[in-house]
């Protein structure tokens, strides 16, 4: 027993001298959530498991009557050294020669100073415009060589983000969901086995960051928690959201606006591209660009570029209402992708010609539609919009619920509509994504998770086809 503690000793020993040696290298250079750290972790918990085991082979010993010592012994004393004899008195030594005086050395000139390293993070941060710049606009990736350059672009966008403290929280909030849904879409939904270094960067990435949310508390976005399943279809979607969201914020500099429009940049490589000081703002922008609505020949393409450059979001409700009609005309604009995707499931303005007031909106729910089992005499309530009870009573004809309640929401009562949707009040919800802060969104979502109630996000409008629609993406999962 004595030499297994021993044994136990001499390895506790050699692990704390490891502790020291790493604690030394992780003090020089840092390494959050990587190999190094990784391996501290591990010797920490080698140690205290030793610590542990020392303690219960003591408690055997002392339980067996050995008297064991827990304090070094004394170290010995060292041996006197004898006292040496006394030296002779030497005689005075002669008077030396003063040596001749040196001619004190003439001063050189002072030697520039080089510049100091460039603290980027620390001095300059980058503008929320820079940021996205560098992660670019969210495209799906089909190779591995497209997803080692979505790690990197991630990586390096976040080295620091400490500097996204610059701006609201709302921001910091989608840009932490844009990169998170980004590095989910490289880490579930591409087929490929990223290089080992590239997959260690990636985990370490969202050991990161995981770690700034915790301590900052941006807001909940659901690509840090591999338990979470994307907001929309897939996560490249989500990041496609998160990047609308941002790009509200930002007018759009040179080269951003040229890569939306599908040409080449025009910057200064290695200038950050600026936004026009003397433009027009987003409201005078869209003004112009109604006026030039109005002639059915006229070119969108400029009037276009000086909206994106206003700063109008190429999802921007405005904008997307005021060319719903136009859509033909947009089609013949170069780039503009997520713009035309926007308008793709946008409603167009009512048509001129009178329509009898019973066709509107009636179109009917056949009996075979097999999603009716799941909407048929439920209670349901419809989040967001004006409440108009006329539409009301159309999707509750139309879907056989027993109940639609369509009530005003603010932020004052959407923990209120949350508690009752845990409650099971109601059996069904509706959820007009348009009309809704994602706040809201995020709580009446969550609660229908956590109480597992049916639910259907509308993109855009509330009539029957667009609920039926809606139904048909989201019920599927609950059909048998």
């Amino acid at each position: 027993m004595s030499n297994r503690l021993e044994e136990l000793q001499a390895e506790l020993a050699q692990v704390l001298g490891e502790l020291r040696e790493r604690h030394g290298v992780l003090a020089r250079i840092s390494d959050p959530g990587g190999e190094g750290e990784r391996s501290l972790l591990e010797a920490l918990s080698r140690r205290d498991a030793l610590i542990v085991e020392i303690g219960r082979v003591v408690a055997r010993l002392v339980a067996a009557g050995t008297t064991v010592s827990v304090t070094p012994p004394p170290a010995p004393a060292p041996t006197p050294a004898p006292a040496p004899a006394p030296a002779p008195t030497p005689a005075p030594p002669a008077p030396r020669p003063e040596p001749p005086r040196p001619e004190p050395p003439r001063p050189e000139p002072p030697r520039p100073r080089p510049p100091p390293p460039p603290q980027r993070a620390a001095h300059a941060p980058r503008s929320l415009r820079q940021t996205l710049a560098l992660i670019d606009e969210p495209v799906e990736v089909r190779d591995a060589a497209a997803a080692i350059a979505m790690v990197e672009r991630v990586v390096e966008a976040c080295d620091d983000p400490d500097e996204w403290l610059q701006h609201p929280t709302e921001i910091q909030r989608s840009l932490v969901g844009l990169t998170s849904s980004l590095a989910r879409h490289v880490q579930d939904e591409v087929d490929v086995v990223l290089p080992a270094p590239v997959a260690g960067a990636l985990g370490a990435w969202f050991s990161t960051m995981t770690r700034w949310s915790k301590l900052y508390r941006p807001g909940f976005v659901a690509g840090l928690s591999r338990s979470n399943r994307p907001e929309r279809d897939r996560w490249i979607e989500d990041a496609r959201m998160w990047w609308e969201q941002l790009s509200v914020h930002v007018p759009l500099g040179a080269s951003l606006l040229a890569s939306a429009l599908g040409g080449g940049a025009t910057t200064t490589p290695g200038v950050a591209p600026t936004a026009g000081e003397d433009g027009p703002s987003a409201h005078e922008a869209l003004l112009a660009l109604e006026q030039v609505l109005d002639d059915p020949d006229a070119d969108l393409t400029e009037p276009l570029a000086v909206v994106l450059e206003a700063g109008v979001g190429q999802r921007d409700n405005r904008l997307v209402a005021l060319l719903a009609p136009h859509r033909d005309r947009v089609a013949k604009v170069r780039g503009l992708k997520t713009l035309k995707s926007a308008l793709k499931f946008a409603r167009q303005d009512p048509v001129t010609e009178e329509v009898p007031a019973d066709t509107v909106e009636t179109s009917p729910i056949p009996d075979d539609w097999p999603f009716l089992k799941l909407t048929e005499g439920m209670a349901a309530v419809i989040v967001g919009g004006d409440p108009r009870s006329e539409h009301a009573d159309r999707i509750k004809d139309a879907f056989r619920f027993a109940s639609v309640a369509w009530n005003e929401i603010d932020p004052r009562r959407v923990d209120a509509l949350a508690s009752r949707i845990r409650a099971g009040t109601h059996g069904m919800v509706v959820l007009l994504r348009e009309f809704v802060s994602h706040s809201v969104a995020d709580a009446v979502l969550g609660a229908c998770k956590d109480a597992d109630v049916p639910y259907v996000v509308v993109d855009t409008g509330y009539g029957v086809n667009q609920v039926r629609l809606a139904a048909e993406r989201y019920l599927r999962g609950r059909l048998e």
